[in-house]
């Protein structure tokens, strides 16, 4: 069941890891310094992440970023992919669980699932955040944003299946839309507050009743 869900997250994010080192040593110096890429960015915005303060940071010498990376923004782009993959991996975990949930399944016990889960993820993550708002007009950020936006589309649309939601194609498109512009309002400002979670489900939970009540 394991290797199973992990296929599943790995399936879901797939195009989102691209390019990503292979061998576990590379892969060890590469995870390194995106972490600390990822510090420098939340300690000190996009700026603050030039490759010296990385290097300095993981007591590498700077020359040897540019085996992994061919520039600061080379970087921030593989960083932000890194952890949009981490978002779509969440969601399919939630995916998951839900559908191994005993019947009746219901949107409450969805949006339990789904608000406190990835609530941490944005909360484990604030370079994200920094990196979105910074970059915002960068092509692979949006590229990025748009395959994740994607991917968790689908699987949350897979989700209010399970949990009875029967809607018109077109009324779906609309309500996954919403539902994850909500959640990138709400679930940062949510973080690890329980009353704030608690907030946030509230607000999401009331507009997916209201979407099941009036599913066209």
């Amino acid at each position: 069941m394991a290797e199973q869900r992990n296929a599943g997250e790995a399936d879901a994010a797939k195009d989102l890891r691209i390019g990503w080192p292979k061998q576990a040593r590379g892969r060890a110096r590469f995870e390194s310094l995106l972490a600390a890429a990822a510090d420098l960015i939340a300690e000190r915005g996009v700026d603050g992440a030039a490759f010296g303060a990385i290097a300095r940071r993981t007591g590498t010498a700077q020359g040897s970023l540019y085996q992994y990376f061919a520039s600061k923004e080379a970087l921030v782009t593989t960083l932000h992919a890194r952890q949009a993959a981490e978002f779509v991996a969440v969601a399919a975990r939630c995916r998951d669980d839900f559908r191994a949930t005993p019947p009746p399944r219901d949107l409450s016990g969805l949006v339990d699932l789904l608000v406190p889960r990835l609530a941490a993820c944005y909360a484990a993550h604030p370079a994200y955040i920094e990196i979105r708002q910074a970059l915002s007009r960068s092509t692979a950020i949006q590229d990025t944003e748009a395959l994740a936006d994607v991917r968790i589309a689908g699987l949350l649309g897979e989700t209010l299946d399970d949990a009875g939601v029967g809607l018109t194609e077109g009324r779906r498109a609309l309500v996954l839309e919403a539902l994850i512009e909500l959640g990138d309002a709400l679930l940062p400002w949510a973080g690890h507050d329980a009353a704030r979670q608690a907030e946030a489900k509230a607000v999401i939970l009331s507009y997916l009743r209201s979407v099941a009540t009036h599913p066209r």
